[in-house]
């Protein structure tokens, strides 16, 4: 018993050591540049259409994204709200289960194929 506890805890941590890795590596690679360019941008529309200009159109942005992004949030807090807590932890689990399934078994055909096919009657 005390060997399968390990070999768990071991798998736990493998799991969490690749997770942690992408997810910096994604923040490094992806967010941070996107961040410098951003930030670079608005220094460059500041000084070519002024400060006020570039401050103005930034809040009304973030406004209506707020606002789109809290209606979403709102939707989605409300459906969470209503599904049994049993429901909603097996979503999670066949969410998980799937993602370790579809890293070795890929599937044999893609959709595009699958459509071309069954549109010409050979499926």
């Amino acid at each position: 018993m005390e060997i399968l506890w390990w070999l768990v805890a071991q798998l736990i941590w493998a799991v969490w050591a690749i997770f942690s890795w992408l997810l910096v590596q994604l923040l490094l690679w992806l967010a941070l540049p996107v961040c410098v360019a951003g930030i670079l941008c608005v220094f460059v529309a500041q000084r070519l259409f002024g400060k006020d200009l570039v401050w103005s159109w930034i809040r009304k942005g973030s406004l209506s994204l707020s606002k789109r992004v809290w209606h979403g949030v709102r939707r989605a807090l409300f459906v969470l709200s209503a599904m049994p807590l049993r429901v909603f932890a097996w979503f999670v689990i066949f969410a998980l289960w799937h993602a370790v399934l579809n890293l070795w078994r890929t599937p044999r055909w893609t959709p595009g194929q699958r459509a071309w096919r069954c549109r010409w009657g050979y499926a």
